[in-house]
C-alpha cells in the first residue's frame, strides 16, 4: 500500500504503561521513530479526561501512584491522601508533555487488526485510516480498557444504557433534572463510585447485585485505627507476609506464618480481626439493604 506509514516502534495505549514504555525506549534509543496510538480523545488511558468525573478517586495513597523519577503534585487529594481522577489525568498529561510524547501520539485512533507481514514487520489495520507497519510492537492497551456492554432487549425501552467507563461523558444525562431514577448493575468499585455520584445528585437508585457471592467488594476504612492510611499499610512487606503466595514460599516469615500450626492460627486470626474491623467501619447492619453489600462468605471478606 503506497500510503502505508512505517515506524521502528509502535505502542498501542497512552496510559500508565504505554507512556513509560515510550519514555524508556527513547531514553535507550533517542533516534527511534516511535508512535503511540490510542482510541481515546485524550491522554491517560483509563484516566483520560473523558473517563473521569467529580467524585472519582483512586484507591491509592499519594506517593504510591507515580513514576519513581517523576513526583506527582499534591493537588486534588482527600484528607487521607487518596488521589482524584483529575490529579491523575493531569499528572499523566504533564508527563507526556515533559518527555516529548505528545507529538508522537495519535488519539482517536483504533487498531482493528494486527498481523505479522511476510517481511517480518507488524501490520496494523487502522479504523477509517491507512494502515501502519512497524518493526517492533508494544501492546499497552490494558486487560479491560475497552467497555464490555451486554446486549439488552430494548423493546418499549428508549432510555440510555451507560457503561461505567462512559459516566464521565454522560454527566449531563445522569445529573439532568429530568433523570429521576437510575438502575446500577454490578458492585465493583466503579459501581460504588457511580451510586455515590447519583445519590449526591439527589437521584433514586435501584442497585442490582448478584446473590451468589461474586458481587460486592469489601469496604475498607480510609485509615486503619483512624491513624494509618489503609493502602500504605497494605503495600508493606510486613502485611504481604500474611498472604500465602506461590511466588513467596521461602524465608523465615513464610515458614513461621504458613508452615507452623501456631503461625497459621495467628494468620487466620489476623485476617479475621482485619475483616471485623472493616465490617464495623462499613456498618453493614445499619439497614436491610446495607446488609446486602456484605461480601460472601461472611467473615472472610
Amino acid at each position: 500500500m503506497a500510503s502505508e506509514e512505517q515506524f521502528d516502534v509502535v505502542i498501542i495505549g497512552a496510559g500508565w504503561y504505554g507512556l513509560i514504555a515510550a519514555t524508556t525506549y527513547l531514553r535507550l534509543a533517542p533516534l527511534t521513530k516511535l508512535l503511540i496510538l490510542d482510541n481515546g480523545r485524550s491522554m491517560g488511558g483509563v484516566w483520560s479526561k473523558e473517563r473521569i468525573y467529580p467524585n472519582l478517586f483512586a484507591q491509592v495513597g499519594h506517593g504510591l501512584f507515580e513514576y519513581s523519577f517523576y513526583p506527582m503534585k499534591k493537588e486534588g487529594l482527600t484528607p487521607d491522601r487518596y488521589i482524584s481522577g483529575n490529579t491523575i489525568h493531569g499528572y499523566l498529561n504533564d508527563f507526556a508533555k515533559d518527555h516529548d510524547l505528545v507529538r508522537r501520539t495519535r488519539l482517536n485512533t483504533t487498531v482493528t487488526n494486527i498481523e505479522k507481514a511476510d517481511d517480518g514487520m507488524w501490520q496494523l489495520d487502522i479504523k477509517n485510516a491507512d494502515g501502519i507497519k512497524t518493526e517492533k510492537l508494544i501492546v499497552a492497551s490494558g486487560g479491560s480498557s475497552d467497555p464490555h456492554t451486554p446486549s439488552w432487549p430494548k423493546e418499549n425501552f428508549n432510555q440510555p444504557i451507560i457503561h461505567s467507563a462512559q459516566v464521565g461523558t454522560s454527566l449531563e444525562t445522569l445529573q439532568s433534572p429530568t433523570t429521576d431514577r437510575v438502575v446500577v448493575l454490578g458492585a465493583a468499585k466503579s459501581a460504588y463510585d457511580t451510586v455515590f455520584l447519583l445519590l449526591k445528585a439527589g437521584k433514586k437508585v435501584d442497585w442490582i447485585i448478584r446473590e451468589d457471592g461474586s458481587g460486592p467488594l469489601a469496604i475498607m476504612p480510609p485509615r486503619i485505627l483512624g491513624i494509618f492510611n489503609t493502602v500504605d499499610v497494605m503495600a508493606t512487606r510486613a502485611l504481604a507476609s500474611f498472604s500465602p503466595a506461590l511466588l513467596n514460599t521461602s524465608g523465615i516469615w513464610y515458614k513461621l506464618l504458613h508452615k507452623t500450626r501456631i503461625g497459621r492460627a495467628f494468620t487466620m486470626g489476623f485476617w479475621r480481626n482485619l475483616t471485623r474491623a472493616a465490617e464495623h467501619h462499613a456498618d453493614y447492619n445499619k439497614t436491610e439493604n446495607s446488609k446486602k453489600l456484605r461480601p460472601i462468605p461472611s467473615g472472610y471478606g
